[in-house]
């Protein structure tokens, strides 16, 4: 349930169609069909990517740790990660 929320978020962030992954190789190949653009399907690539490892470390700190993560919680990550992947990989290292 929690999947499905945090890809349906993704969607509208970043205005692509709706993400139906029923594996990891399906999330792995989404950003091939959301249209045209090189550096658009890079990015919704490395969102996705970065996704899913914020929905599994959520997964894991429930296991192992009993930590409950809200789904605003993981969404923020997901904003948060993206941004210092974006401001530290890109050339725009001045961005705030």
């Amino acid at each position: 349930m929690v999947a499905t929320v945090i890809w349906q978020w993704v969607s509208n962030w970043c205005k692509i169609p709706n993400i139906f992954g029923f594996s990891v190789r399906d999330l792995l190949v989404f950003h091939n069909y959301i249209g045209p653009g090189e550096l658009r399907k890079k990015v919704v690539h490395g969102i996705i990517i970065l996704a899913c490892w914020c929905i599994w470390n959520s997964r894991n700190e429930k296991i192992f740790s009993n930590k409950d993560r809200r789904i605003e919680d993981i969404t923020s990550r997901i904003k948060s990660y993206d941004f210092l992947r974006f401001k530290n990989r890109s050339k725009y290292r001045s961005i705030s």
